[in-house]
């Protein structure tokens, strides 16, 4: 730990206020640090609260002329002026070059940094971005940030700049007065998706490449590319818009891939995808040693279906097929649906085929031995957990069981 640097915990905190102010009650003190808390939204810990009631209070309670207390990153909110944090460096985006008011010109680089709460898009401003380079900062870096400031960005997130009193540099983990996590814990698994989830980071093999597509929007042409991406929990389609498609061009099938800052959102089917776009980032890490359809997950038993998972593969045997029907939407559009009953030796489910699986699958009698890859659950009436395919849904014939 620095010289002069020390770390309070919440009543060490208390009692140093208190010693300072005598005539103030721990009551109203614990009633100023909640109203400090209220203030900021609830997004300050008690330690920052409690730290910036003594600042308001003007009581010092430092030890040899300083005190630093443990930001974390969930605890920034905007408009604070003086933040010292410290993280691992996840990202990089590309400098860019700017002309200041005055016709000089200046220098941005947004770096990614992420402790054990959370992640936040660093701004470092002008010559503090040759620092980065001076000191050989690059990704998985630990760094620390002292005098930063926070602003609000339109999307309504917290940025923390490094400008002309700011100060970012490497740190070696024995000077980390707190764990900070490794690199690969910032990444999380598919089978952890959830909906609206946002700075959604995780990797895997490229199982499917689809060709890029152009269309017309009012600011210009635009595009988009979909490749679709597997790990040991289960797939997903991975939406890339825009100035991004020119890094996942070159993606081929069986490329590992680090995806960072996507957005989880549920397309017209109940799917879940990930969407990522100029505030994202796609990283090839190397080529699968061995090829993507040997790295399949194995199927699960139907006795050991649970409801709301995607991603599932699932062997049986066709028990039931009742044919093809046409279903009413939400939206009012139609389309077709089969229903089949799937037994393997632990049980039974129903498996409701859409669209084209529909099609397919009502043309296979009763007796047939079926995979399907990457069908999503859900609570069925009654309370039975039901099967669904999806539009990547994969479909294979098996030879039938030996008995």
């Amino acid at each position: 730990m620095e010289k002069n640097s020390f770390f309070y915990d919440f009543e060490t905190l208390i009692k140093k206020i208190l010693d300072k102010k005598p005539e103030l009650t721990k009551e109203k003190l614990m009633e100023l640090i909640e109203k400090k808390r209220v203030e900021a939204k609830n997004l300050l810990n008690l330690e920052g609260a409690a730290f910036l009631v003594a600042l308001d209070l003007g009581i010092s309670v430092f030890e040899e002329g300083r005190l630093t207390t443990r930001m974390k990153i969930n605890d920034l909110i905007p408009n604070l002026g003086d933040v010292t944090v410290s993280g691992r460096v996840l990202m990089f985006y590309p400098v860019q070059e700017f002309t200041k008011t005055d016709g000089s010109k200046g220098k941005l680089q947004r770096v990614l940094v992420g402790d054990e709460s959370g992640m936040v898009e660093v701004f470092v401003w002008n010559e503090k971005v040759d620092e980065i380079a001076k000191e050989n900062i690059e990704v998985n870096s630990l760094v620390k940030i002292e005098h930063g400031y926070t602003r609000e960005s339109i999307d309504g997130r917290v940025e923390l700049h490094v400008g002309d009193r700011g100060k970012i540099y490497p740190l070696k983990p024995q000077l980390i007065e707190h764990e900070i996590p490794p690199y690969h814990e910032f990444f999380k698994k598919i089978g952890e998706m959830k909906k609206g989830m946002k700075d959604f980071n995780f990797s895997g093999i490229v199982v499917k490449t689809f060709p890029v597509k152009h269309f017309s929007r009012p600011t210009g042409e635009g595009k988009v590319q979909r490749l679709r991406v597997k790990d040991e929990t289960g797939e997903v389609n991975l939406v890339v818009w825009d100035s991004l498609v020119e890094e996942t061009e070159k993606i081929q099938v069986g490329d590992q891939i680090e995806v960072l800052r996507g957005t989880v959102k549920e397309n017209m089917i109940g799917e879940l995808e990930v969407h990522v776009g100029k505030r994202s980032k796609i990283k090839i890490v190397s080529k699968a040693e061995i090829p993507p359809e040997t790295m399949m997950v194995k199927p699960i038993p139907i006795n050991q279906i649970e409801p709301e998972k995607r991603g599932l593969i699932v062997e049986g045997t066709i028990t039931g097929n009742f044919g093809v029907k046409e279903v009413t939407l939400k939206d009012g559009s139609k389309v077709k649906v089969a229903e089949l009953l799937l037994t393997d030796e632990t049980g039974e489910i129903k498996v409701s085929a859409w669209r084209e699986h529909a099609e397919i699958l009502s043309k296979f009698p009763v007796g047939i031995r079926i995979r399907l890859k990457n069908v999503s659950s859900k609570m069925g009436i009654g309370g039975n957990v039901e099967l669904a395919t999806i539009s990547s849904t994969i479909l294979e014939v098996l030879p039938s069981k030996k008995v």
